[in-house]
């Protein structure tokens, strides 16, 4: 049976992973769920199927996300974010991604665990492409700002690491959010 890996700030933060024990991206997990679960294992098909009615965010709706927020199982993440294929009866997840609040002004604490999980996800992923980006106009909303990091793995399989920066007065907090994509997800994704 393979190690898992909690993909988690909290971890990096407070020991010192062995990351050679892990063997592909499935092994890396956000509040216990790894992409290519099904997540019938952690939400009733009852809640996906109310996400799946709300969930259509992209210009296809091959997939849609369903996002959950204070679970009894998360202890990390304020928030979690999965992908599901519209017609997939297996509840198959492409993507999970944890979002962390920090509250408002606070963008500063998010830029610093955003390096800390880069630095940390490096060590296990040496030959992985990084994309840097600077911080852009956020897609749903013009005032706030995202700074994104992406690291391609050679499987084709992405991780994301996200520092959304948002003004008071629309009243969100600034945030980071840590995706991992299977590549059928990432590809589809770049496309839509």
């Amino acid at each position: 049976m393979r190690i898992k890996i909690f993909f988690s700030i909290i971890i990096f933060k407070l020991c010192i992973i062995n990351f050679s024990q892990a063997n592909d991206i499935k092994d890396f997990q956000v509040e216990g769920i790894s992409i290519r679960d099904s997540a019938l294992n952690f939400f009733s098909q009852k809640e996906l199927e109310e996400k799946k009615k709300k969930g259509a965010i992209y210009s296809s709706d091959d997939y849609y996300s369903a996002t959950f927020g204070n679970k009894i199982f998360f202890k990390t993440y304020d928030y979690v974010q999965l992908h599901l294929k519209k017609n997939d009866s297996k509840y198959t997840i492409y993507s999970v991604g944890g979002q962390k609040d920090y509250g408002q002004n606070r963008i500063e604490d998010c830029y610093k665990e955003q390096n800390e999980a880069l630095t940390e996800i490096r060590k296990f992923f040496k030959s992985a492409k990084v994309v840097r980006e600077n911080p852009i106009p956020w897609s749903h909303d013009k005032r706030s700002m995202v700074k994104s990091t992406y690291i391609s793995l050679k499987s084709g399989d992405e991780i994301a690491l996200q520092c959304y920066d948002h003004p008071v007065e629309i009243g969100m907090n600034d945030n980071l959010t840590i995706a991992i994509d299977d590549k059928e997800f990432v590809k589809w994704l770049y496309k839509n």
